[in-house]
């Protein structure tokens, strides 16, 4: 544990979109702090994000819900699905359609905090004793991936008394509500529903 892994292999594996200027890679550049189990269940987990975020079922939640989403800096339900997907964010402004995580793993065994970021890194944290080898433990994984990276999009809610209706909470719950179908017999499919 604490270590760097070398995790080029899976980042030049996947090209799963890369021929297609439509789609959104997620892409770990980095990843600290991970035992060899913890490094291949992130890589799924960022995978799972992917096929999710180029998912038409779970565009057409994001884009079209039953309520209206809070803290969206004055855009369009389309304006904020197309500025995720487009990968460009506050510290990483080129429009490359690579949602690019850096992760650090660390535990804290009496928070309820499944992680974290702060507006001024690229880096997003992530409790450890949420890392769980199940579908469950990836989807929740894959769901604190995109909710972090949308605060990296300047989309936020407040600390205290949150409706779960913010951009983050949303994105990160309605991936949750689709994620199941890319599993099969526990294990993450490679083929998905891309539009």
């Amino acid at each position: 544990m604490g270590k760097n892994l070398d995790i080029s292999f899976y980042n030049q594996a996947k090209g799963l979109t890369d021929n297609d200027p439509e789609q959104i890679r997620v892409v770990i550049n980095d990843l600290r702090g991970a035992t060899e189990k913890e490094a291949r269940i992130a890589m799924e987990s960022a995978l799972l994000m992917e096929k999710v975020l180029n998912d038409l079922e779970f565009k057409t939640k994001v884009t079209n819900p039953p309520f209206i989403v809070e803290y969206t800096n004055g855009l369009s339900l389309q304006q904020i699905y197309d500025k995720i997907k487009s990968g460009s964010t506050e510290l990483e402004p080129a429009v490359d359609r690579t949602a690019n995580l850096r992760v650090s793993i660390y535990y804290k065994r009496f928070s309820r905090a499944i992680g974290y970021t702060y507006p001024d890194t690229v880096w997003q944290w992530f409790n450890r004793k949420f890392l769980l080898d199940s579908v469950s433990g990836r989807i929740t994984l894959s769901s604190n991936f995109l909710h972090e990276y949308c605060h990296k999009c300047q989309f936020d809610h407040p600390y205290r008394g949150f409706s779960r209706r913010e951009v983050p909470y949303f994105y990160g719950d309605s991936l949750e509500t689709v994620a199941d179908k890319f599993f099969k017999n526990g294990k993450l499919t490679v083929a998905s529903s891309f539009m």
